[in-house]
């Protein structure tokens, strides 16, 4: 047995051994296809695969970056940032690719961004994040998927904006070192949840909105390791899913639709190996597909979307 599936599979017995079970719990539905960006010869692209990692495709080809994917509630189209700072849609299959133009600032200037769109729960709109420099106004905004009826929810410093499965609630990195915030949906109430940590970009509810996933550090140093906590919304009860040391990194992705799994980047001090699933008690953890599997092509920012319908 090689020396990585030893060590994987020892902390996962001591991740089942040292976390009581707790209740799987992003919207509730059957399993899709996971998402992801990857870089390739051409830029950062849009992939999908199903979920035992087979039948990998890609969705853009696109002549710029595609990256943060985010999956419709019908799991039929994919919200995503063009070049870093523009809002754009694709459906599933490749097709019908949107790029919005984005809205200018109040004294004309187009020198804004508008990025990581997130679906709410009906499907017809979206959370982003839309920075303007020449207010120096970093904000969390909401719209149709058309770009209209823009509004202006908080400000503050954003990032990584995710509603809640019921919609009343958003998260978001901000603060001096990146820390989970949250609040309403109307931008009342901001506070910050979980532990004092610069926790890693990506985030992500269980469908049933019990629970948050995240990453214990967004830059670790050489030699750091990485893990995947979870917590309450209210910052309560605080568990590692992942107990990995020397080096080794967890870097959490998405929630299952099901709330039966989470997804979870590992990497050993030289690299990624592979994209890997982890019940949320910490336990059953295994491979989906490995890095070598998939040419070379590491996931980032990785999204499990419900079964088309």
């Amino acid at each position: 047995m090689s020396r990585r599936l030893v060590a994987l599979g020892t902390m996962a017995a001591l991740a089942a051994l040292a976390i009581p079970p707790t209740a799987s719990a992003t919207f509730p539905d059957r399993n899709g296809r996971i998402a992801f960006w990857g870089q390739t010869d051409e830029g950062a692209q849009l992939f999908t695969m199903k979920a035992n990692g087979h039948d990998l495709r890609q969705v853009t080809h696109l002549d710029g970056d595609a990256t943060t994917p985010d999956w419709s509630p019908d799991g039929r189209r994919l919200a995503f940032s063009f070049n870093e700072c523009n809002l754009a849609f694709i459906d599933a299959d490749g097709s019908n690719v949107v790029v919005l133009p984005k809205v200018p600032a109040e004294n004309g200037s187009t020198d804004v961004c508008e990025t990581d769109p997130s679906f709410l729960p009906n499907g017809g709109y979206v959370l982003y994040e839309r920075y303007d420099p020449t207010i120096d106004d970093d904000a969390i905004w909401t719209m149709r998927v058309d770009g209209t009826e823009r509004r202006r929810i908080l400000g503050g410093g954003v990032a990584d904006v995710n509603a809640s499965p019921d919609g009343t609630r958003i998260t978001f990195k901000s603060g001096d070192i990146g820390a989970l915030y949250i609040a309403n949906i109307d931008g009342s109430g901001k506070h910050q949840i979980g532990p004092e940590l610069p926790i890693g970009y990506k985030h992500d509810w269980a469908p049933d909105g019990s629970r948050i996933v995240v990453t214990d550090i967004a830059d670790p140093e050489p030699g750091q390791s990485v893990n995947v906590l979870t917590f309450r919304p209210d910052g309560s009860d605080v568990r590692a899913i992942t107990h990995f040391t020397d080096g080794w990194r967890g870097n959490s992705g998405a929630w299952s639709p099901d709330g039966q799994w989470i997804l979870v980047r590992i990497a050993d001090p030289d690299g990624p190996i592979g994209l890997y699933r982890v019940r949320p008690d910490g336990s059953d953890l295994h491979e989906v597909v490995s890095i070598d599997e998939l040419g070379g092509l590491v996931p980032r920012f990785t999204d499990w979307g419900p079964a088309a319908h």
